[in-house]
């Protein structure tokens, strides 16, 4: 659902996506309530996906004119007439001095929505408990969950069945508690679940196959991303032993791993790893890229992802950078597997 996700070629969209969805929602034995669905996707999605993903397609960052031409539709009336409208949105939020706010490279264009067909906001990407109202022109009730279920968030939407208008629209993050006794459907849907991640095959091996043991929890907090965090250093430490290995080098041999922050979505837990464990830490499984570079071209790239890149510092494996008072990297030294600098 991505009102915004047009072909490049046509201008129309694809036949897999469609602007909204209009689901009857249950509220007693007797009486559904229409709930309609707009979707919204982020105008950064080609910078932050594979490419071959997202070929031929345009993601439009004028997220308000998007909005506003639904209305000109032959069938926005199924839209108009759902007593609940939300936007559905791949679109980040994050709190500031506890206010909910956009973050995104079209921020601007969103802080001056003032659409009044929409009582909510369903926001996701980056990944941050959020609750309360947007900073747009037209402030409405905002929630974004954080990652892993930890929290499910909810619009708890008041409707006079009579005259099927809104009320009220709360925003509220449920904390999930994994020990709670689910009852017999719930219990099903684990069991169901349970029985794929058994069942379940990535590159024939198992979802559930123990691939080794931690002895202690490695633990990654997006939050606090300028830093060089321990599950990063472990994920470019392993790509550059993937690229040592597959070369057929010795362990001195000079090979820095790099990683994006973001793409790091999870640390390791105490206890067994498995398949599924690895997934949850690196879920976009793209191929190793190897470049040659020289050592001004690595310290270039260094200063770039601690001074230009906004979602995180560069990630590697055994880089030591050594930083001036404005935080640039004047120089660099490597720390090799064996110990030697």
């Amino acid at each position: 659902v991505g009102a915004n996700v047009r072909e490049a070629a046509t201008g129309r969209q694809p036949d897999y996506v469609q602007p909204w969805a209009v689901v009857p929602v249950r509220i007693n034995d007797h009486r559904t309530v229409n709930v309609a669905f707009v979707g919204l996707s982020t105008s950064n999605t080609p910078w932050q996906t594979s490419a071959r993903r997202v070929v031929g397609l345009t993601f439009d960052g004028n997220y308000t004119g998007v909005l506003d031409s639904l209305r000109h539709l032959p069938n926005y009336k199924e839209v108009a007439d759902a007593p609940v409208r939300l936007i559905l949105c791949h679109i980040g939020t994050e709190m500031k001095d506890g206010r909910a706010v956009w973050e995104d490279r079209d921020e601007e264009n969103l802080k001056t929505m003032d659409n009044p067909d929409f009582c909510g906001v369903l926001s996701g990407h980056t990944h941050l408990a959020v609750i309360g109202e947007t900073n747009s022109k037209r402030p409405v009730p905002v929630v974004q969950g954080l990652w892993h279920g930890i929290y499910v968030s909810m619009l708890k939407c008041e409707v006079d069945t009579l005259t099927n208008q809104v009320v009220k629209v709360t925003p509220e993050l449920v904390r999930v508690n994994p020990k709670a006794k689910l009852d017999y459907k719930a219990a099903r849907l684990q069991a169901q679940i349970e029985e794929q991640y058994h069942t379940t095959l990535f590159r024939g091996i198992p979802l559930s196959r123990k691939l080794t043991e931690a002895d202690q929890a490695i633990e990654h907090d997006r939050r606090i991303a300028r830093r060089q965090s321990p599950i990063g250093r472990l994920v470019c430490e392993s790509y550059a032993a993937a690229y040592r290995r597959d070369q057929h080098l010795p362990d001195d041999a000079l090979v820095v791993g790099v990683s994006h922050f973001g793409s790091i979505r999870s640390g390791f837990p105490k206890g067994d790893i498995t398949v599924l464990n690895v997934g949850e830490v690196l879920p976009f499984a793209n191929k190793l890229n190897a470049y040659r570079y020289t050592g001004r071209e690595l310290l270039d790239l260094m200063n770039f992802g601690y001074t230009e890149c906004k979602l995180g510092f560069v990630q590697t494996s055994g880089v030591i950078p050594v930083l001036d008072k404005r935080g640039r990297v004047t120089s660099i030294s490597l720390q090799l597997p064996t110990g030697r600098v």
